[in-house]
């Protein structure tokens, strides 16, 4: 399976406007370097005060002082992350840190001083350099969003290359999950800053397998499910949506990415979301995994196939974009050649498990109930117990197939209803006499009515 698309069909990672404001503040408000050297790093001396002086003050020219004095200044900036207390100080030699790190002109040199800090004899209340005072910043100052961006953004540039330190991967990845566990009652601009700072960091190989060994997966998915809303929340689905397509391109990871729900979420996004970037990330996600697991035979019951002529036509009326036709064309090909291989219950099944039902032939055709009520067996009965948790669905529509589909189940195996009462199912079904919608109230009772009539022929179905 090859994957598609270059990191650069997308959008560039930004900052919010409002970390960018924050950010011109603390430069124009600065700081004075002699007290903190004077408090913090007394064996430095006055020289040491002149060249961060410089150094700061040097907008054009750091590559040249990093080349003399480097180790200096970097071991200096790096101690002082772990003895300053004071925000102020704190956010300007951040600042200062990632705009060294970041600097195509700077990057490489830093990155190199800041490993050979390893390499030095530990200096004392210092937590081992250069890795230690970020992560200690890190959960000193949880509450400090800007920090926190800036201290995450030098952590990613020295984590992204080649042999990066494999223990700060690992920690860094479970930093991002304990803090995305938090992010369903942060602020947008905190959701945001997250999920853009944890795209870069998915910007490796190894830190995506990292990521995923963290078991941070499944809280991503999580925040891929609402697919209607104003701007602010398709952002959050675009930046949350664009980790995950990150995350395919790891074959290891791929392979974890076969959730029934997640591929239904998918087969929703590309179908209803009319923001273009999305749909395009949709599609890419959904290239990347094909041919993986039973992902083939989810995207069909999800109504992915049937959707590509639409989203064809929709993407020449108003995208012209050649990327969507191509992964639409791509992705039509390999389900196309799949589909013939699939039998009408397992097309069924792989609907029941992508959570999003629809009226599809299968549920009102009595051949296929005649066909398949024992395939209902299989695993426990498991088809049937998603059944029953459709029932608790928000959808009205997905409530009443599930409940259609049940009493039919219910009509044509001989042991239906002992098989819905030992599940607890007939209990389900009348608790939904009580829902709000008569649509769902009028499907419930009547798949009550197959339940408990035996005599079939004496039941009009609908």
């Amino acid at each position: 399976m090859t994957t598609h698309h270059s990191f650069e069909y997308f959008e560039d990672m930004p900052s919010s406007d409002a970390e960018e404001f924050e950010r011109e503040e603390v430069k124009e408000i600065g700081i004075e370097w002699r007290p903190l050297v004077v408090n913090y790093l007394p064996k430095k001396g006055g020289d040491f005060v002149s060249i961060l002086e410089d150094f700061d003050e040097n907008l054009s020219d750091k590559a040249t002082m990093l080349a003399s004095n480097g180790a200096s200044i970097i071991g200096g900036l790096f101690t002082l992350l772990a003895k300053v207390n004071g925000k102020k100080e704190l956010k300007y030699i951040v600042t200062v840190l990632r705009d060294v790190f970041e600097n195509e002109e700077t990057q490489s040199e830093a990155i190199q001083l800041a490993l050979n800090l390893a390499k030095l004899s530990p200096v004392s209340g210092v937590p081992p350099l250069p890795f230690g005072p970020l992560f200690a910043l890190l959960s000193r100052n949880s509450s400090e969003l800007y920090i926190i961006s800036h201290t995450i953004s030098v952590l990613n540039v020295l984590l992204s290359i080649e042999d990066a330190h494999e223990e700060s991967i690992e920690s860094l990845a479970s930093w991002f999950v304990t803090r995305s566990k938090t992010l369903e009652d942060a602020s947008e601009r905190e959701v945001s800053t997250i999920l853009i700072l944890l795209r870069s960091f998915l910007s490796t190989q190894t830190n995506r397998l990292a990521y995923s060994k963290a078991q941070g997966i499944p809280i991503l998915l999580s925040l891929t499910t609402t697919h209607t809303g104003n701007a602010t929340v398709l952002q959050r689905l675009y930046d949350a949506l664009y980790c995950v397509w990150l995350l395919s391109f790891n074959a290891d990871v791929r392979a974890s990415l076969t959730d029934p729900t997640f591929i239904g979420n998918l087969a929703q996004i590309v179908k209803r979301v009319k923001k273009e970037k999305v749909v395009r990330l949709g599609l890419a996600t959904l290239r990347n995994l094909l041919d993986v697991g039973k992902n083939n035979e989810l995207m069909i019951a999800a109504g992915v196939l049937k959707n590509v002529p639409l989203l064809a036509a929709k993407n020449k009326q108003e995208w012209g974009d050649e990327d969507i036709t191509e992964d639409l064309e791509h992705i039509e090909k390999i389900l196309l050649e799949h589909v013939d291989e699939m039998s009408n219950f397992d097309r069924y099944k792989f609907e029941v498990l992508s959570r999003k039902l629809e009226w599809t032939p299968s549920h009102r055709s009595e051949r296929f109930w005649k066909q398949n009520f024992l395939r209902f067996e299989e695993e426990s009965f498991a088809v049937l117990k998603i059944l029953k948790d459709l029932l608790k669905s928000n959808e009205n529509q997905i409530i009443s197939i599930a409940a259609w589909d049940i009493g039919e189940f219910v009509r044509f195996h001989p042991r239906g209803r002992q098989i819905v009462n030992h599940l607890d199912i007939k209990v389900a079904v009348m608790e939904l006499l009580k829902h709000k919608e008569e649509t769902v109230r009028n499907q419930a009772l009547l798949t009550l009515q197959k339940v408990m009539v035996t005599s079939w022929e004496f039941l009009a179905v609908k």
